[in-house]
């Protein structure tokens, strides 16, 4: 899926990007959320649906960071491992990010999310519920664990992050720290591609350049 990814053009994911913001309810876009042509935009495409682990398909998602044009793509995990009590799901929505260190570790840079409020769910004996908070909720790397979230976004590749996800935090911080992020069903995000780019994600025979 990452060559399908590549090829879809900045600009439509630009396009995309603010029409699934106009498109949500309010209350999964309370900060008015919109595409930054300035600084650093974020895309998180969960594959699978919020209510599925991801003990069966772990690292299915998608995470695509956007900066002065350039698309950057790294595999990562958007669901929990297990169906734990309690355990946050984030829920798909769009929110201001910014960065610094994940839970202060120096050196671990992250996408956080200190400046606003964010929707999660949670399983609790045996029912799904809805809560929006200060959860810290964050973009990171697993730092050599197994990357099962617990309501983050988790990179798959330790070497990615190391090599590619830090040194870009590093050089927008100098510019900006207010960050669009938007995390993304497959399905929707799949319909817009074709609709407006001419390119199927999910299909592996899709190959129209656009």
């Amino acid at each position: 899926m990452r060559d399908r990814l590549r090829k879809i053009p900045y600009g439509v994911y630009k396009m995309m990007f603010n029409v699934y913001a106009a498109e949500l309810p309010e209350k999964l876009n309370q900060s008015k959320t919109k595409w930054n042509d300035n600084g650093l935009n974020v895309i998180v495409i969960r594959c699978n649906e919020i209510y599925i682990t991801n003990d069966k398909l772990r690292n299915n998602d998608w995470l695509i960071l956007f900066f002065e044009g350039k698309k950057y793509i790294f595999q990562c995990t958007a669901d929990p491992k297990y169906r734990k009590n309690k355990i946050a799901n984030i829920c798909e929505q769009v929110y201001y990010g910014n960065i610094r260190n994940h839970r202060g570790i120096y050196n671990r840079l992250a996408i956080c999310q200190d400046n606003c409020k964010v929707f999660v769910r949670r399983y609790i004996n045996n029912k799904w519920f809805e809560e929006q908070g200060h959860f810290g909720i964050n973009i990171h790397n697993s730092n050599g664990l197994f990357n099962s979230s617990l309501g983050c976004v988790i990179l798959a590749d330790e070497s990615r992050y190391i090599n590619s996800f830090r040194p870009l935090l590093r050089e927008v911080k100098k510019k900006t720290n207010h960050i669009p992020v938007a995390v993304i069903n497959i399905k929707w995000l799949n319909k817009q591609a074709k609709a407006i780019g001419g390119i199927d994600i999910e299909n592996p025979n899709s190959n129209k350049a656009t």
